[in-house]
């Protein structure tokens, strides 16, 4: 393993590719004259051929390295969300690819695309990190609601937040180390979305060579790189206008009872486990430090269509004495980017963003380390 994660992380040399792709692909004789489907990011019709004589063939060109699936339609296979489908993803690139179908056509064998080999490799080096935290993280939610700040989970929590921290850590490595590999935007999206350090995301993503930034894919991540940097602790918060709890249109900015005090914007939604787990340690740091200067915001994303359901969950949870807020047109999630939840940004009393994002213990550290007296 570790002479796999050092072979992972050297320097690779230019990434070089010819101008279109070509898919040469076998199948054995069962699936003569079935349909072979190639199913592109953001593209709604997949591209389609028929396998003849155990073989078929898919040319074309694509802007930059990305994942693809191979699949054929088969009435027989029942997959969740996906019936009656069986098929592999791999990087596709402007080259030369040979696909070979085995007899269950997702573990089929690729060959000729450099970021497939490249990506399977990253993972394989970085499996026992993601192991690890994957195991930290399934236990930490079978501990349940934080309703007690026991020594035990405390250090659980500080362990499995370091773990993720030393897993995902590897991504902007690797993208540093290897600038010029065609899997480094699919790493830096991966990092985007499941971490938040927006400037280390800068400092990997101003290594990467002009061709690579280029890409569609690297000028849209620029573009929510730059939102992310505008939404960094330190920033200024962003005005928004949302419907308060009975209907009328409020602009953040201007509600008396939020003036002078922090503010904690909590995006959440009724039908989202993660965020009414979350609801408690909410609720319990605003009855605690409601007196001396701390109010919360509850901004819920549920659609028009579900406004009893947030009503209801309001009234389950106990949190009717918080701000609630209703954001059915993600005006304020929008604005702050908000692409899962539940996620949360602390503003101090001059509109300054101070924290984002802290949940649990770290949401109880905070709230001490700002009022230490009580």
């Amino acid at each position: 393993m570790k002479k796999l994660l050092i072979a992972a992380l050297l320097p690779i040399s230019a990434y070089a590719q010819t101008n279109t792709y070509n898919i040469e692909g076998k199948s054995p004789g069962k699936n003569n004259n079935k349909w072979v489907y190639l199913s592109k990011p953001q593209k709604t019709d997949p591209d389609s051929v028929r396998i003849k004589n155990g073989r078929f063939n898919f040319k074309g060109s694509i802007a930059e390295p990305m994942q693809v699936k191979v699949y054929i339609k088969d009435p027989e296979a029942k997959f969740k969300n996906n019936p009656g489908y069986r098929g592999i993803s791999f990087f596709l690139e402007n080259n030369a690819i040979e696909l070979k179908i085995a007899d269950s056509i997702q573990y089929s064998l690729v060959k000729g695309s450099v970021a497939e080999d490249q990506y399977n490799n990253f993972k394989k080096a970085t499996k026992s990190k993601s192991d690890e935290y994957m195991v930290y993280l399934e236990k930490f939610w079978d501990m349940g609601s934080l309703d007690k700040l026991d020594t035990v989970r405390i250090n659980y929590e500080d362990r499995k937040d370091l773990v993720k921290q030393q897993y995902y850590q590897k991504y902007i490595d690797y993208v540093i180390a290897n600038p010029s590999s065609p899997i480094c935007m699919r790493l830096l999206k991966e990092y985007q979305e499941f971490n938040h350090d927006a400037v280390l995301m800068k400092t990997a993503f101003d290594v990467l060579p002009g061709s690579t930034k280029a890409w569609p894919s690297a000028k849209a991540f620029s573009k929510k790189l730059e939102m992310a940097l505008n939404l960094s602790p330190g920033q200024m918060a962003k005005d928004f206008k949302v419907k308060d709890k009975d209907g009328k249109w409020v602009n953040f900015s201007e509600i008396p009872d939020f003036k002078g005090k922090y503010v904690l914007i909590d995006f959440w939604a009724s039908w989202c486990g993660p965020c009414r787990s979350e609801m408690p340690n909410v609720l319990d740091a605003y009855k605690k430090y409601k007196d001396v200067g701390l109010v919360v915001m509850a901004v819920s994303v549920d659609e028009t269509k579900d406004k009893d359901k947030w009503i209801a969950a309001i009234k389950a949870d106990g949190t009717q004495d918080l701000y609630q807020a209703f954001d059915e047109e993600r005006i304020a999630a929008d604005l702050y980017d908000i692409q899962s939840i539940p996620q949360n940004y602390l503003i101090d009393p001059s509109g300054k963003i101070i924290a984002k994002n802290i949940k649990g213990i770290h949401l109880s550290r905070k709230m001490r380390e700002l009022f230490p007296a009580i």
